[in-house]
């Protein structure tokens, strides 16, 4: 089971707010998961205590776990498992926006790490891709068109600040008339060393929708999609 457990590492310290008495007197305190992925509490009077050994985790098919000191696991209760993800989403997720210039709606609806064992003479290589699936909503009946075929257009990187070049955008443009939803999909070479990883981010340079600024849409890793596959997607 071990090796189908990818530890999510991330501070959120929005997670839940446990609330103590002391007569009249109440204080929150704050309970979150910290960079080891263990349990801790942050005082109002300025200290902090680790509430428990435990740690956690997240499965390939997104399940949160509790990692215990004796080496067993629990399954985290469901309502735990999506105030956590709520707290998250709010803390680090930035999966949509608005691009008012050209009046189009951008979602990051996916992101997919893919891994291929290929064999090599005795053994094995393992080649990996990123693939970030984005929604271009048109919001008005103007008719539009974009061109990707200058790759440098998008960026991939961790909250770690390591870059995935770019392999390819597809389709190489879009035409919209309308009000419509198209998919592009971006994929990116190799895969994230998951030690001490909250996010992964889809950077999108400023001109390309016609926007003025760079636009960043992201996920945090507990969201991200991992497969390992008999050939990489193209």
């Amino acid at each position: 089971m071990s090796n189908r457990i990818t530890t999510i590492i991330g501070v959120s310290f929005i997670l839940l707010a446990t609330t103590l008495s002391a007569g009249n007197k109440s204080a929150e305190n704050k309970v979150g998961i910290s960079d080891d992925g263990r349990e801790v509490q942050l005082n109002q009077d300025g200290s902090w205590e680790y509430i428990s050994q435990d740690r956690f985790a997240t499965t390939t098919d997104g399940k949160r776990v509790r990692l215990k000191p004796n080496g067993e696991w629990q399954p985290i209760k469901q309502t735990e498992a999506i105030q956590y993800r709520q707290a998250q989403r709010r803390a680090f997720s930035r999966d949509a926006l608005v691009v008012e210039e050209s009046s189009v709606t951008l979602e990051l609806s996916q992101i997919v790490i893919e891994s291929w064992r290929e064999k090599v003479h005795k053994g094995k290589r393992i080649k990996s891709q990123i693939l970030f699936y984005v929604e271009v909503t048109a919001e008005d009946n103007n008719a539009q068109q974009w061109d990707f075929n200058d790759l440098g257009a998008f960026s991939a990187s961790d909250n770690r600040d390591r870059d995935y070049p770019i392999l390819s955008v597809s389709p190489a443009s879009l035409s919209m008339t309308g009000k419509n939803t198209q998919k592009l999909v971006i994929s990116a070479h190799g895969a994230p060393r998951w030690w001490g990883l909250k996010s992964m981010q889809l950077t999108i340079r400023a001109g390309t929708f016609n926007n003025t600024k760079p636009l960043i849409l992201s996920k945090i890793m507990s969201e991200v999609v991992i497969k390992e596959v008999e050939q990489l997607s193209e």
